[in-house]
């Protein structure tokens, strides 16, 4: 219901009945009308009898798009059965809850989101089952955060900055369930120590060997730099991977930087990695080698990755951006490698807050040491969106 609407009808009703209420006693009048929360900034309402703030938002999007190339090599599709133009229709939902108390700043936020499409293969695509996003709690204050549910893993720091959907640079970057506790240091300096579960976001990735049970999480550590400059992070985490034939180690480290550059407030945002028996902390492994080799799990696989991206306003209504990523991956064994590059150019165009649209052009390429591992892929897609 809008929010003009319950009050709307409350005074019709109540002009309505007017005359035969005359001789009763005049009630207090009710506030109908929900009470701006200006702690947070704008788009905060007070849940009714309550402290507690709430915002709701999210948007709606529809793309086109087409994709062409050897798509065997890089989805392991035949030709004949790989749709090369689809669409997707997406519904997303925001509901973000903040209170203040003694101990700090409660946080409470939901993301979750419908979409039909795209698929490489079927005759038909159909509506994915709803898709949780985020769900977390977060409480903070003077000395640090606690954080706990569903959200961005404490080893990521840039992804990348296109939509990607189809075609994408090498962008591993997601949500996992966690606990984490944040501690604050000087000068925008902070440092996190976080308990996370690879097993909820797709992080432990099967090759010619899979993953069994999984005994242990993973544990991530980072400090994070934050100021009118930018932001820099270097990160680990370790792992114990578990296989009936033998159990091993797994790890990897990162560094992140991004820049505000003086030039037109253009944004340069970078990340690298090396993982060794964790590759899904750096990579989606598109040649597939998995994170290790077995027959057992202290026969870790390798790899190195680099993305990069500029976010740049060209005007107040126009903005455009450039990602690139380079991966190279290796078998413990070192007889099975490839190299895989990948690059999107996108613009957007807003006439106003709410809607946006433009187009995005990607490219994909790998390298393997066989033959039939190489391929190219490329695509393009033209995306409407609009945000409430």
């Amino acid at each position: 219901m809008n929010r003009v609407s319950l009050p709307a009808a409350f005074l019709a009703a109540s002009v309505a009945s007017a005359a035969g209420a005359a001789d009763l006693p005049l009630a207090e009048p009710a506030d109908m009308y929900a009470r701006i929360c200006n702690i947070f900034g704008g788009g905060f309402y007070y849940i009714p009898n309550t402290d507690t703030c709430l915002d709701i938002g999210g948007y709606v999007r529809a793309e086109s798009h087409y994709v062409d190339g050897d798509v065997l090599t890089l989805r392991g599709v035949d030709p004949a059965d790989f749709n090369n133009w689809t669409s997707r229709a997406r519904g997303n939902i925001q509901v973000e809850a903040r209170t203040a108390s003694d101990l700090g700043l409660i946080t409470t936020y939901l993301e979750f989101q419908l979409s039909v499409g795209p698929a490489d293969t079927g005759v038909d695509y159909s509506a994915s089952d709803m898709e949780l996003s985020a769900a977390y709690i977060s409480l903070a204050n003077d000395f640090g955060t606690f954080t706990a549910g569903h959200t961005g893993s404490f080893f990521d720091f840039y992804g990348s900055d296109d939509y990607g959907t189809r075609v994408d640079i090498d962008d591993n970057t997601t949500e996992q369930t966690l606990f984490a506790v944040t501690v604050n240091g000087p000068s925008g300096l902070r440092g996190t120590l976080s308990i996370e579960d690879p097993a909820s976001s797709g992080r432990r990735l099967g090759g010619a060997d899979d993953h069994e049970g999984q005994e242990l999480p993973d544990v991530v550590g980072n400090i994070r730099a934050e100021g009118d400059w930018g932001a820099a992070q270097v990160m680990g985490v370790l792992r114990r991977n578990h296989d009936d034939d033998g159990d091993g180690t797994g790890f990897a480290v990162g560094a992140g930087l991004q820049l505000k550059l003086p030039i037109n407030n253009i944004v340069f945002s970078t990340q690298a990695g090396y993982a060794d028996g964790a590759l899904g902390y750096i990579t989606t492994d598109p040649g597939a080698l998995g994170d290790f080799g077995g027959p057992s799990a202290d026969e870790t696989n390798q790899a190195w990755n680099v993305r990069a991206g500029f976010l740049a306003p060209l005007t107040e209504r126009l903005s455009a951006w450039l990602d690139g990523s380079f991966t190279h991956a290796r078998d413990d064994a070192n007889d099975d490698s490839y190299d895989f590059w990948a690059f999107v150019l996108g613009a957007a165009y807003a006439p106003n807050a709410a809607l946006s649209m433009g187009p995005e052009l990607a490219y994909n390429n790998i390298d393997g040491d066989d033959a039939g591992e190489d391929g190219d892929l490329w695509g393009v897609m033209w995306r409407v969106e609009s945000a409430f």
